[in-house]
């Protein structure tokens, strides 16, 4: 329910949160002529100074370790399907280590997207240096024109500053999505950034990290929905869009913990095939964007003899297929889907509802 001064009420009608700091979006007063036609930017407000204050308790912190099986790798699958290239997956994961090694600067935004857009030789990204703007042929066109890239470096450190806050997680995720979106630094690539971003908000526990991922890879899937809920954002209303990942975050926290469930059930059934270890190569099977065994083994310290056992004691059990440089794991892939499925269905479910 919403009362009339804007703040989501809980059926005892006490607020849940309370948001200061933040103002109706602006354009510049003036149209400002683009490529021959008469357009406006869309200029943000600054978001530095918000802050949310939370009525209720703070969740229990989870110790759970980290679930592997939401690898970074599906925020590229969810993207681009199963045919998603290994070298693809391995970019989201690279980048979003990178950010979470080195947190949000300018320094780090530009190399983890140079990492994500598949740059072989590193260089960092630079913030665009034209105008862009959203859907439409032309910006006269256009559903939004983004700041001029002279705000583009006042903003962005405005962005930065908002995201080293001490704000709950999912607030931060909010705000950071919908500002990075709209002030669209660079030429391309701002969706998967902007989705790589949210991933790497997140507390310092593993579970966490699992969390914030489930929800940068819900996001992936509904990106189109998740659009719909901006404009009310831009008009000053900020409730509606902040209940919505109010209830993503508690979806996430349900979502893990099954996935972690799953995880387990698998660790069962591999150590049935090989025994003590199983755990470390369900692990390694897991985060591997491209299985490739030998490697694993390297990593375990496997002998020549002890390689060629498991993969033939994995491959009699099922559990690998294919030629060495192009193994799957079927019963991983299974559960993936069936998650991925899960996850599809759940939160397009939370994006269609408006209260």
């Amino acid at each position: 329910m919403h009362t009339a001064d804007g703040v989501r009420r809980g059926d005892g009608g006490h607020a849940p949160y309370t948001v200061s700091g933040f103002g109706r979006g602006s354009r510049l007063s003036v149209p400002t002529p683009i490529s021959g036609n008469i357009s406006t930017y869309f200029v943000p407000c600054r978001v530095s100074g918000m802050t949310i204050a939370s009525s209720t308790p703070n969740a229990p912190a989870i110790t759970a370790s980290r679930c592997n099986l939401l690898g970074t790798g599906m925020l590229a699958v969810a993207r681009d399907g199963d045919g998603c290239a290994p070298s693809v997956r391995m970019n989201a994961m690279r980048a979003l280590d990178l950010l979470r090694a080195h947190g949000w600067t300018t320094d780090s935004l530009c190399r983890a997207h140079a990492i994500l857009l598949g740059n072989d030789r590193c260089v960092p990204s630079r913030f665009r240096d034209s105008i862009a703007w959203v859907d439409g042929a032309s910006p006269s066109l256009a559903k939004l024109i983004p700041p001029p890239t002279s705000a583009l470096h006042e903003l962005m450190h405005d962005l930065l500053t908002f995201t080293g806050s001490s704000s709950p997680t999912w607030f931060r995720q909010a705000i950071a999505y919908y500002q990075f979106l709209h002030i669209h630094p660079f030429s391309d690539g701002n969706g998967r950034m902007s989705r790589l971003l949210v991933a790497s908000i997140a507390g310092h526990g593993a579970h966490d990290q699992s969390e914030a991922l489930a929800v940068a890879i819900a996001l992936t899937l509904n990106r189109v929905a998740m659009t719909r809920h901006f404009d009310a954002v831009r008009d000053g209303d900020i409730q509606i869009y902040l209940d919505l990942w109010h209830r993503l975050a508690a979806w996430a926290a349900g979502f893990v913990g099954i996935a972690v469930q799953h995880e387990q059930r698998l660790q069962s059934e591999l150590m049935t095939v090989v025994g003590p270890g199983a755990g470390q190569l369900l692990t390694h099977l897991c985060s591997a964007a491209a299985i490739h065994l030998h490697s694993i083994g390297k990593r375990l310290n496997w002998s020549s003899k002890i390689l060629a056992c498991r993969e033939q004691q994995l491959r009699s059990a099922g559990w690998i297929t294919g030629a060495s440089n192009e193994l799957t794991c079927p019963p991983i892939n299974r559960t993936r889907v069936d998650l991925m499925n899960s996850l599809r269905t759940d939160t397009a479910r939370i994006l269609a509802s408006q209260s």
